[in-house]
C-alpha cells in the first residue's frame, strides 16, 4: 500500500472508528497482495471474489473500503457499486417488551444495578455495545456523548 500512514491519517480525518480503519487498511492490503495494480478489471474481479465468498454486508464493507482508498488516491472514477442487500421488514434476535421488563425487574430485584442500567441504557437509546463501552464520566458530566 502506498504510504500506509498517510492513508490511515486520511481515514482518521474522516472520523472513522479504529475498528473501521483497521478493516479498511486490511482490505486494501489484501487487495494489493492479490491483484497487480488498481484497475476497473481488478476491482470487478475482487468484487466477484467477495460476492462468491462472503455475505452482502461484508462485501459492501470491503467495497466501501476500496472506494475510500480510490478517493484517497484521486481515482474516484474507478469506484465500484455496492451490492443490493434485501432488507427484512422485521428484526431478528430481539426480545419482547415483556421479556425486557422482566429482565430489568429481575436485575433490580437481585441488586445487580450495573447490569440493570446497561440493559436500560441499551434499550432506551438504541446504542450499540461498542458505543456504550466508549462512554466516560466526562460525557455524563457534560450531558452528551458525540
Amino acid at each position: 500500500m502506498k504510504d500506509k500512514n498517510k492513508f490511515e491519517a486520511f481515514l482518521k480525518r474522516s472520523n472513522l472508528s479504529e475498528n473501521t480503519i483497521d478493516v479498511y487498511l486490511w482490505t486494501v492490503r489484501y487487495f494489493e497482495e492479490h491483484y497487480d495494480g488498481i484497475s476497473k478489471e481488478y476491482l470487478l474481479a475482487y468484487k466477484g471474489y467477495l460476492m462468491e465468498n462472503f455475505k452482502p454486508k461484508t462485501v459492501n464493507l470491503r467495497i466501501q473500503a476500496m472506494n475510500k482508498y480510490l478517493v484517497y488516491l484521486g481515482k474516484e472514477s474507478l469506484r465500484i457499486k455496492a451490492v443490493k442487500v434485501q432488507q427484512k421488514n422485521f428484526l431478528e434476535n430481539v426480545i419482547s417488551n415483556a421479556d425486557y421488563k422482566f429482565l430489568k425487574k429481575s436485575l433490580k430485584k437481585d441488586g445487580i444495578m450495573e447490569w440493570y442500567f446497561v440493559v436500560w441504557y441499551l434499550c432506551a437509546t438504541g446504542a450499540r455495545v461498542s458505543e456504550l463501552i466508549r462512554i466516560k464520566i466526562e460525557h455524563v458530566e457534560t450531558g452528551y456523548f458525540d
